[in-house]
């Protein structure tokens, strides 16, 4: 039975109590949504599938956050990232109460990211961040909510992926300037990584007890997708490693993998540079697209499209990479048309 009373001049107080229930208080301005209140809850109760929202509605997203923050983010993959993007969330919806926040609201946000520039991927990964914290409440923590409201939010669009491959003469052009660089690891991690197939943190994660030149396999405990593998190394791969100062443990590749990153980029700017330099010197216009919107991941895709060029099957293949559909493996797999051409006379 739904009991409204008046607080003031201006307020309503409502008192639900019904058996089998907890009693549930609320206040309210205006004596209209007081009844419709009182109302739905006492229908909710008649159907079995009242559940009280008062603490959804006197926690802040902030406060939950923070718990996720301490209790979760730490056995997240990238934890730093994780914790980045919960404190966007809180710099963003941190003040409101789980109950208060409302798809719209959500909605507004995605928007707001668009308009700053930021990737879809990027801002699905905003909207997954904060869906991902209200889930856990949901579940884990008990708050009660009739839905996670960013269920109810469109994603952005899938950008189309990427297909880029090597040109003729670009990564010569590249490893030149690796040669050149006063960095000695970037050009071995860049071939390493055509040889390999692998992902630049795994060429990172990689240690010397785990690296068995004798069979040629290179055990990766650590993988983006959490599972371990094992990648089979080339006759180039293995005389990479061999290049390099062995030890018994400790990782491959001792360098910071952030300045690696930037190296290559700056690498790829002069190789660009030189190109358009040596085309002016001797009167040829540049070609098209030669040493431009190149990416260190980009060696992963040529990598995986040669090791088809080389005949080997998709079970081979998947086997090196780590993906685990034929689909995401499609992805990252673009095969030189004039080379199937070939293999149609």
């Amino acid at each position: 039975m739904a009991t409204i009373s008046k607080r003031g001049d201006y307020q309503y107080r409502v008192q639900v109590r019904r058996k089998g229930y907890p009693a549930v208080y609320k206040t309210f301005n205006y004596l209209a949504d007081a009844e419709a209140w009182a109302r739905s809850i006492e229908s909710e109760m008649d159907r079995g599938i009242f559940l009280s929202r008062s603490e959804a509605e006197s926690t802040t997203i902030k406060e939950i956050a923070n718990q996720y923050i301490k209790e979760v983010s730490p056995s997240k993959k990238n934890k730093v990232e994780d914790i980045r993007l919960m404190n966007v969330v809180i710099t963003k919806f941190g003040s409101y109460y789980i109950a208060g926040l409302q798809s719209k609201m959500i909605a507004e946000w995605r928007e707001e990211l668009k308009a700053k520039g930021l990737a879809n991927s990027t801002i699905n990964h905003h909207l997954n961040t904060l869906s991902g914290l209200l889930e856990q409440a949901i579940k884990e923590w008990g708050y009660a909510m009739p839905m996670n409201p960013c269920r109810l939010v469109k994603r952005m669009p899938d950008g189309k992926s990427r297909d880029r491959r090597l040109l003729q003469d670009e990564e010569k052009r590249i490893l030149e300037e690796c040669n050149n660089s006063a960095n000695k690891y970037v050009g071995l991690i860049f071939q390493f990584a055509l040889e390999t197939t692998m992902r630049q943190g795994e060429i990172f994660s990689m240690v010397w007890e785990n690296i068995d030149l004798k069979s040629r396999v290179a055990f990766l405990e650590d993988t983006k997708n959490g599972d371990s593998r094992s990648v089979a190394l080339s006759s180039k791969a293995v005389a990479i490693l061999d290049s390099l100062t062995k030890k018994t443990q400790g990782s491959v590749f001792p360098c910071n993998q952030k300045a690696i990153a930037a190296c290559f980029r700056g690498l790829i700017t002069k190789a660009r540079t030189k190109y358009l330099n040596d085309c002016e010197k001797t009167a040829i216009a540049p070609e098209n697209g030669f040493l431009e919107n190149i990416r260190f991941h980009d060696s992963r895709h040529e990598a995986t499209s040669r090791l088809f060029e080389k005949n080997l099957n998709i079970m081979e293949v998947a086997s090196m990479t780590g993906h685990k559909s034929l689909q995401m493996l499609k992805r990252y797999t673009h095969m030189q048309a004039a080379n199937i051409a070939e293999k149609l006379r």
